[in-house]
């Protein structure tokens, strides 16, 4: 049963039938966790405490990497394992575990390259410690700005980048980002590109995604999938969708986000986030 945000925001809305343990909660960040200003909110902190003093654990599922995911964990004060570079690395950073990491290979970091600076995209190679970009500084997400990761601009992001690139992301105008996707389309036998808003894309290995990292974080945290709860809000939260036992999609989602989730929270304006947890599993 999919549950309309609209109807009254208490526990009173959610069917008893509807309710079930849930052993770990995994959140995307951008649009989930944080608000339009690019900050957490106090309801959101408040029901994250709340989470933890029940003994549920938080992830963050992220396109980003361990440097713009660190700033959220200390925040929250999670001491959690994080699902990074949209799946491609899982890390545990408490114990110094690697449970995934994954990189591209040559012939993907340049053709990527090669399709992004055609149509004026600012590219963004990541790394476990750094991210390397090239292009226009005004297409840097706002709340990036505010991380204090190491971020590097280069004339030559090839020559000047990391040796092992976990996920390229692309910004632009949505113009030249489409233009770019349908280039990209014909070669996504050897590397993945997701869509992750109007002017964001971002490119990833082969075997690559949120839901895959789950399915390795979860069999890590001895979780079944089942008694796992995802919230997000874009299109790269689906595939999380289709692996854990229920899915929450953000009133501000995408409309196809929205239809393949079991709920629909309020928007990230309206503490969506903290709806979820207090009305779906802190039931």
């Amino acid at each position: 049963m999919k549950l309309d945000s609209t109807r009254p925001q208490d526990d009173r809305s959610l069917p008893v039938r509807d309710r079930a343990p849930f052993d770990l909660m995994a959140a995307d960040i951008d649009g989930t966790l944080l608000n339009s200003q690019h900050e957490i909110s106090p309801a959101v902190r408040q029901a994250s405490a709340a989470l933890e003093a029940a003994g549920i654990p938080l992830v963050l599922a992220s396109g980003r990497e361990w440097p713009a995911l660190k700033p959220y964990y200390q925040q929250l004060g999670l001491n959690t394992p994080y699902i990074g570079a949209n799946g491609g690395t899982v890390v545990d950073p408490a114990r110094g575990k690697v449970i995934e990491h994954r990189t591209l290979d040559d012939v993907a970091i340049e053709t990527t390259v090669k399709h992004a600076r055609q149509n004026k995209l600012a590219m963004f190679l990541g790394d476990t410690d750094a991210i390397y970009a090239e292009g226009d500084p005004g297409f840097i997400r706002p709340s990036l700005e505010k991380s204090d990761f190491k971020l590097k601009w280069c004339e030559d992001v090839l020559r000047e980048g990391p040796a092992n690139v976990t996920k390229i992301t692309l910004r632009g105008e949505p113009q030249d980002m489409e233009r770019f996707l349908k280039l990209m389309a014909p070669l996504e036998q050897s590397m993945i590109v997701t869509p992750s808003g109007t002017h964001t894309a971002e490119v990833t290995p082969i075997g690559v995604s949120k839901g895959a990292g789950l399915k390795k974080l979860a069999a890590y945290m001895d979780i079944p999938l089942k008694r796992v709860l995802v919230i997000g809000d874009w299109l790269n939260d689906l595939s999380m969708f289709a692996v854990a036992g229920t899915s929450v999609a953000m009133g501000n989602a995408e409309p196809e986000v929205k239809d393949a989730a079991d709920y629909v929270a309020p928007s990230n304006d309206e503490d969506g986030m903290a709806w979820a947890i207090h009305g779906l599993v802190l039931v």
